[in-house]
């Protein structure tokens, strides 16, 4: 074995994750779910996430930051979405879909954004959509031609 090579090939690595971590907010959602959780920062407490847009990981989910803040232990990324964006997608008659979340004004679904939510596929009629299909039925349109 060439240990020389290895040793080349780790820190060539390293540094691509870390260039993935610090420009994270700059890749796109398509990009960002072909690419392993692994070139991810781990989320943790008592951090300062400056970067809107930036990805951390959390209990296996990627997550973008959507405001600037200090992470708390009592802040968690899947219960605090006014923080955190979750990105989880579905696979639905071989199209990913995203899973609905509570959604707020800096994060609200736009016209025709499709979403997974209680078992069906729901399409948003309006833009700047935060509600889900059951609280504004008006505001969505359920896509029925899927199999799950």
């Amino acid at each position: 074995m060439n240990w020389k090579r290895i040793r080349e090939s780790k820190r060539v690595a390293e540094s691509i994750k870390a260039a993935i971590v610090e420009t994270s907010s700059h890749i796109s959602d398509e990009t960002m779910k072909l690419m392993p959780l692994s070139v991810f920062a781990a989320w943790k407490p008592d951090t300062f996430y400056e970067t809107v847009g930036e990805v951390v990981v959390y209990e296996g989910v990627k997550y973008r930051i959507t405001q600037s803040h200090t992470s708390q232990a009592n802040w968690l990324p899947s219960e605090v979405p006014a923080l955190y964006n979750a990105f989880a997608t579905v696979d639905v008659g071989g199209d990913e879909i995203e899973e609905w979340q509570q959604t707020y004004a800096h994060n609200a679904y736009m016209k025709g954004k499709r979403v997974l939510y209680k078992g069906q596929v729901w399409e948003s009629l309006t833009d700047n959509n935060s509600w889900s299909p059951d609280d504004y039925p008006a505001g969505w349109m359920l896509i029925d031609n899927y199999e799950l």
